[in-house]
């Protein structure tokens, strides 16, 4: 009786083994390292840049955003909405300016990158000497 449990061990084995369950590629971010750099700056002396790399082309949208005390945001700079961007390393220059064409106070500031699927945040500090 043991072989005979045995030879069904291994043919389930066998059989197993050559059943395969399909599995789609895993799910890679569209973006990584999103960063600008220096995170904090005098934009009365200098800019920031926002760095990212993409793993394939996209749409892109890059904003920032105001950060209260309270975690509200409120927009001050659209960068650029809906540009196609080719797979690779990119970046973006930030004057510390708003939408409305005046310096940004000092303070705290969310940066977000958008694609068609995700939405990615970091912070970038504006000070004034």
């Amino acid at each position: 009786m043991s072989d005979r449990l045995m030879l069904l061990a291994q043919a389930a084995m066998v059989l197993f083994a050559s059943c395969r369950i399909p599995v789609g590629p895993a799910t890679a971010a569209v973006a990584t390292d999103f960063a600008f750099k220096p995170e904090a700056f005098d934009s009365f002396a200098g800019v920031t840049l926002a760095h990212y790399t993409l793993s394939q082309p996209a749409r892109t949208s890059l904003y920032v955003f105001s950060l209260s005390a309270e975690g509200k945001q409120a927009l001050v700079m659209t960068l650029f909405e809906n540009l196609f961007e080719t797979t690779g390393s990119h970046e973006h220059m930030w004057l510390g300016d708003t939408n409305e064409g005046t310096f940004a106070p000092s303070g705290r500031y969310v940066g977000v990158l958008q694609t068609a699927s995700e939405h990615y945040e970091t912070i970038v500090r504006v000070y004034h000497r």
